[in-house]
């Protein structure tokens, strides 16, 4: 899924991402 490819980009881009997206990154950085 996209979790592999997050740890190769800076996080900064999470902003421009939807909600729903980045609520399930923002869940596997914890």
């Amino acid at each position: 899924m996209i979790a592999p490819a997050i740890s190769r980009f800076p996080i900064p881009e999470i902003a421009g991402l939807p909600d729903d997206v980045r609520e399930r990154i923002l869940a596997v950085q914890e």
